[in-house]
């Protein structure tokens, strides 16, 4: 019996060897505050306990004291370390559309930590692979950096957690801009602890793995679509919307007038202004009286309050700039999932800073905002905290208007307004995103930047990315 004993104690063993424990396993989710971020979260942790991981093995970003500061991961990675079990070998960083089978990635992460070769202390860092085809601004033109897919997730094992950790400690992360999260962070990790992300099959986009690989997806993505489809909405008629394309005389009758000619024309559903700093019968444009060579602060300021002034009580505004091009009806259905009554100021969320040590103390180093190029939305009540606001001016009238206006709504605005992401908002033109990160987030909203040479490429960009009859799937 001793015996006998002794071997289904080493049967178990092995087998949790070969399965990976749940305790090997922390995950983390990077969430915000949102009605689609708690749904998708709180389905995903619900799923998670069910397969039997601890619920204090799960962190949400949403919960933590200061959600803002966590967002680039990178600054997330000491408390993290701080606050895990001992137990834990494995970091599993998610998005809230992120979903996992459990045992799975147990028997994925398991093999890596006992594979041939691999001692204790090597460091790994495993995910899907996305590499950009096409160089893009955001990612310093760099077409040979590979970066995890986050939706799908991606796992830091201890030792290089701990790596990164002591290096962050010894050389502060820099006063940088925090544009993409997962570029940066595949260079931050190559930079300071010689890693490079480990491609593995197990990390999908789809439920199955695509039918060339026999494997079995440990993680996959969820329908960010299909949740949103499913919030509550709030009602909200086109006439409760007003737009402003913040521009110049110099660009009328090129990129104002390609405006006109797409999403901005007669049919739009939506009240348009051309904000300018002339007026011009042939685009219909306000004189807003002023304007500067760079930045816009004061442009920008003088848009917002002049839309308060002359066009109260309306429950959105969104501000574009004169070469964004925008899916108005993609705009309205995300709006719809939103209350207005409360203050808020949604678009693409960049950083400044925002991941150094020393962020709180000064503008210049720690700022969140929401980047001019994909459009900025202000719910009505943000729009009538802010002009009423009596210590909101730009520091200079052509420092940059993203970034000052972020400052003031969080940090000058009584209460504060934070920043929301909204994935469907981008800086950059449809061909400078990796094509999968584009087909499972949510539905795309704007794009930024155009030839005004090549009104044609304008046109088929419009019409296979924002069109109203584009379908979810490209």
């Amino acid at each position: 019996m001793v015996v006998l004993g002794s071997l289904l104690l080493l049967w178990a063993s092995l087998v949790a060897v070969a399965r990976g424990s749940t305790a090997d396993l922390f995950f983390l989710v990077r969430s915000q505050p949102t009605a689609l971020d708690r749904s998708l979260s709180k389905q995903l942790v619900a799923d998670l306990v069910r397969q039997g991981v601890p619920r204090a093995s799960i962190r949400c970003m949403h919960d933590e004291a200061f959600p803002d500061d966590y967002w680039p991961i990178l600054s997330w990675m000491e408390p993290t370390l701080a606050r895990a079990p001992a137990a834990a070998r494995w970091f599993v960083f998610c998005e809230p559309s992120t979903r996992v089978r459990v045992r799975e990635l147990g028997e994925l992460l398991s093999q890596r930590s006992s594979a041939a070769g691999a001692a204790p202390a090597d460091r790994q860092f495993i995910g899907m692979r996305l590499r950009d085809s096409v160089g893009s601004v955001a990612r310093g033109f760099d077409t040979a950096t590979q970066y995890p897919f986050l939706h799908a997730g991606f796992a830091l094992n201890r030792p290089l957690l701990a790596a990164m950790v002591a290096s962050i400690k010894g050389d502060p992360l820099p006063h940088d801009l925090s544009i993409d999260t997962a570029y940066e962070l595949a260079r931050a990790i190559k930079r300071r602890a010689g890693v490079e992300l480990t491609g593995a099959p197990q990390f999908c986009t789809g439920a199955r793995a695509d039918a060339s690989v026999a494997v079995t997806c440990a993680t996959y993505v969820a329908s960010v679509r299909h949740a949103r489809d499913a919030l509550p909405r709030f009602p909200l008629e086109p006439t409760d919307v007003v737009i402003a394309i913040k521009t110049t005389k110099l660009f009328h009758a090129t990129r104002v007038k390609l405006l006109l000619e797409t999403w901005a024309g007669p049919d739009c559903p939506v009240q348009v202004f051309v904000t300018s700093d002339a007026v011009d019968p042939a685009v219909q444009s306000v004189d807003m009286g002023v304007n500067t060579k760079k930045g816009h602060c004061a442009k920008a300021m003088a848009i917002l309050h002049w839309l308060a002034k002359e066009h109260p009580g309306k429950k959105w505004y969104f501000i574009a700039d004169d070469d964004t091009v925008l899916g108005v009806d993609r705009l309205l259905r995300l709006l719809r999932t939103y209350d207005s009554s409360q203050p808020l100021f949604i678009g693409e969320r960049y950083g400044l800073g925002r991941t150094g040590a020393n962020w709180k103390q000064d503008f210049g180093t720690g700022n969140v905002f929401i980047t001019m190029g994909g459009g900025v939305v202000y719910s009505g009540a943000a729009l009538r905290a802010l002009v009423a606001c009596r210590d909101c001016h730009c520091m200079r009238p052509d420092e940059p208007d993203d970034m000052a206006l972020g400052f003031l709504m969080s940090n000058r605005v009584e209460p504060p307004v934070r920043v929301t992401h909204e994935e469907g908002f981008h800086q950059a033109r449809p061909r400078e995103y990796h094509p999968l990160v584009l087909r499972h987030q949510d539905s795309m909203v704007s794009f930024h930047r155009f030839d005004i040479n090549d009104a044609a490429a304008l046109h088929r960009d419009y019409d296979r990315f924002l069109g109203d009859h584009v379908k979810h799937e490209l």
